[in-house]
């Protein structure tokens, strides 16, 4: 991961995010294309694809390869999501005819093995496994979708491109997020207990934004709003605690 630029990191995640339970996908640009930049489509070329995807080629991260099919699909190494079904996407040509066999009894990942114990079943390990995984994950910023979220509703701000989003705004960016994670209201009840619940607190909050005239700089009176402006702990609160509101002038 090291090895990859940000922009070739910023595709390697979004092809975590619609890859198969196998880690499998079409590897034709153009539908990678639609289906990881699809609020950016015109600001992604082919052409840019298909160099990232080399990048993550000879980074080790993912393989293309031939199918039986005659089409070529893209599939990450060592994805670690928990395999429940069969790849909605062929295997490769050369192991065609042996998948199956090989699959009948999936041994157990390395690091399952050493933490079986004496009593305890495999599946409960798995099910530990799963669990430490999904804690993390959650806590793990998915920049790019918030930035697609501010796009969504705050078109008329500048955008940030998510190659070069990067140092204290990503910084500030994942600390919010945190904090939606982990603070509680008044009633004890957090913001968002779950990933999903989290990436709609912010679908919310940039829509909120939005009905400001003065962040938006409907109002004329100012135009410095921005999404790492938003971010930081100042101004994020601000927002929250309403003082970006419209005030309408009360009749004389």
């Amino acid at each position: 991961m090291c090895a990859l630029s940000w922009a070739e990191e910023v595709f390697y995640r979004r092809l975590m995010s619609v890859a198969d339970d196998h880690g499998r996908f079409h590897a034709m640009p153009k539908l990678l294309r639609a289906a990881c930049y699809p609020l950016q489509i015109d600001k992604v070329s082919d052409s840019d694809i298909g160099k990232w995807t080399t990048a993550c080629v000879a980074a080790g991260l993912v393989r293309v390869y031939p199918a039986q099919d005659g089409k070529r699909y893209i599939e990450i190494v060592k994805f670690g999501q928990r395999v429940q079904s069969k790849s909605k996407f062929p295997d490769s040509a050369e192991e065609h005819g042996t998948s199956d066999k090989d699959n009948t009894n999936p041994p157990c990942s390395t690091v399952e093995h050493r933490l079986v114990g004496v009593g305890v079943g495999v599946g409960v390990v798995k099910e530990a496994i799963a669990s430490s995984s999904s804690a993390s994950r959650q806590l793990d910023c998915p920049h790019v979708e918030l930035i697609d979220l501010f796009g969504k509703h705050l078109p008329m701000l500048s955008q940030p491109k998510p190659e070069l989003w990067g140092g204290k705004k990503a910084d500030a960016m994942r600390a919010r997020w945190k904090w939606v994670l982990t603070a509680k209201k008044r009633s004890g009840q957090p913001y968002a207990s779950s990933r999903e619940e989290a990436i709609d607190f912010f679908d919310r909050f940039f829509g909120y934004v939005s009905k400001s005239d003065f962040l938006t700089g409907r109002d004329g009176k100012w135009t410095g709003c921005n999404l790492g402006w938003l971010m930081t702990e100042a101004k994020f609160s601000a927002v929250i605690e309403g003082n970006y509101d419209n005030r309408e002038l009360e009749a004389a």
